[in-house]
């Protein structure tokens, strides 16, 4: 006589073995370190963007130092800075002040981020860039991405296998970028991985060398929990001292640049001079 198995109790054996199987632990990726970079690595970048020997920069290479700028100056995540438009900037004049941008991903409501000395000032030569490349009036739509492309081209093939057409005033695609900072961590000689994350931690790494409350650090990066924030912080380590050396000859910097005129971008080799002067007045 043959027998078959009750089908509720086949179920019970099924629900028993998947309660008492064990899960098998995940696995930590190796090998993708989440850097945070020098003040003088990123100015490296910023010079990188310049091409070799520091050549005046063309339309692109300014557009993409102002990117770089706002993305360590404001710690943006790459998606934000390239959803920015001109509707997001606060203006006095023609200087750019504040961006205003959604508050999280998972908030309601606005923030306002503000621009430091270097972020304006390489903000504002894109806009001046932007504005005689899409010529006035169109520079001034609201609806034009502001980091936007600058030439005409083309942009690899689309879903539907035909190549797709790239015309000024069109949004940057990520993969431009991700392309891009690389290109520019090995033209500055960068060992680290280079990526706009990378500079997002760097943002909040730099505030919270200078004392900066987590609470204020978790505003500025938009985080809807503070204990995201405290992620950012924890890989700081000793790195503290040297960001907190460096930012501070930063103040000095800015008021000579304020000093000496707003077209006046900071380079490597003031910063290297700035810090031995400041190595000397401290053995006074």
């Amino acid at each position: 006589m043959v027998t078959f198995p009750n089908q509720d109790d086949t179920m019970a054996t099924k629900r028993t073995k998947r309660k008492t199987a064990k899960k098998t632990p995940k696995t930590r990726r190796i090998g993708l370190a989440k850097p945070v970079y020098t003040e003088e690595e990123v100015l490296a970048l910023l010079d990188a963007a310049c091409g070799p020997g520091n050549r005046r920069p063309g339309p692109s290479a300014v557009r993409n130092r102002a990117l770089v700028a706002v993305l360590w100056r404001c710690g943006l995540r790459i998606g934000e800075a390239l959803a920015l438009t001109p509707a997001d900037l606060v203006l006095e004049g023609d200087e750019p002040r504040e961006l205003v941008l959604p508050c999280s991903k998972t908030e309601s409501g606005l923030r306002e981020v503000s621009l430091d000395l270097l972020a304006r000032t390489e903000l504002r030569r894109w806009l001046e860039v932007r504005r005689r490349v899409l010529g006035p009036r169109r520079a001034k739509r609201p609806s034009l991405p502001l980091f936007c492309t600058i030439s005409s081209g083309s942009a690899g093939v689309g879903e539907a296998g035909f190549r797709t057409a790239v015309q000024p005033g069109e949004a940057l695609s990520s993969s431009y970028v991700r392309g891009l900072l690389p290109r520019l961590g090995k033209r500055a000689g960068l060992t680290k991985r280079v990526h706009a994350h990378g500079l997002r931690r760097t943002h909040a790494s730099e505030l919270a060398a200078e004392g900066t409350p987590i609470t204020v650090v978790q505003a500025q990066l938009g985080h809807a929990h503070a204990s995201t924030t405290s992620v950012y912080l924890d890989e700081v380590g000793t790195m503290r001292k040297d960001l907190t050396a460096a930012r501070l000859t930063k103040r000095e910097r800015e008021e000579r640049a304020a000093g000496n005129g707003q077209d006046e971008l900071v380079t490597r080799g003031e910063l290297e001079e700035l810090l031995a002067q400041a190595a000397r007045r401290s053995g006074r």
